[in-house]
């Protein structure tokens, strides 16, 4: 099936660039369709942990969206979470109390251009896993690096990736993939852990 999204292009999407990232039609479809439904869980958790005054979460949540923003080709939304990101980073509340409204003004914006996409069938993948094999496949390999397993991690780490992570897991994952090259078990662990807790059903 080919996708032009040239409605996205219209609205200001750079779709060379989230081509880039994900590397074909089919596949920014489906970032896209995973961009719209992890929205609400998103949002909540930005506004929460921004009212809460939980900078790590709010750090971590807003450097995803970042990275996630990119992906789809909206570098507007993305340089606004980055910005909230570095107030993160600082410790700068009140920037954060004070910026937050517009990021999830613009967020909303980007969601609502996007529902034509969200409401489709969802798009599946060739090799793509669902999240109950991901869960399964994640306890593999965190035993396999505990028993320092090489083989059987890396290939284990192959099959995970086929589970529709967002960018900055992705990116962890291959991440892990170096680490085991480079026989830093613990932290390929690490990785492993944290990335395992973005499976979302």
């Amino acid at each position: 099936m080919a996708h032009d999204f040239e409605d996205l292009s219209a609205l200001g999407f750079d779709i060379k660039l989230a081509l880039s990232y994900t590397g074909g039609e089919e596949q920014l479809l489906s970032v896209i369709q995973r961009f719209y439904r992890a929205y609400d869980k998103m949002r909540a958790s930005i506004e929460e942990s921004e009212r809460g005054e939980e900078i790590d979460v709010f750090t971590r949540n807003v450097h995803s969206l970042k990275s996630n923003a990119l992906m789809i080709g909206n570098a507007p939304l993305s340089e606004k979470a980055k910005k909230l990101e570095e107030c993160g980073k600082a410790g700068d509340l009140a920037s954060i109390h004070a910026l937050t409204p517009e990021l999830l003004e613009s967020y909303a914006s980007v969601i609502k251009m996007l529902e034509p996409y969200g409401s489709m069938e969802q798009i599946k993948l060739p090799g793509e896993i669902s999240a109950a094999e991901a869960r399964e496949t994640g306890a593999a390999l965190v035993a396999a690096l505990e028993d320092f397993d090489d083989d059987a991690a890396t290939r284990l780490t192959d099959r995970l990736m086929g589970y529709p992570f967002r960018f900055t897991q992705k990116n962890m994952l291959k991440k892990v993939k170096e680490n085991l090259e480079n026989f830093e078990y613990d932290e390929a662990l690490e990785q492993v852990r944290a990335v395992l807790e973005q499976i979302e059903d």
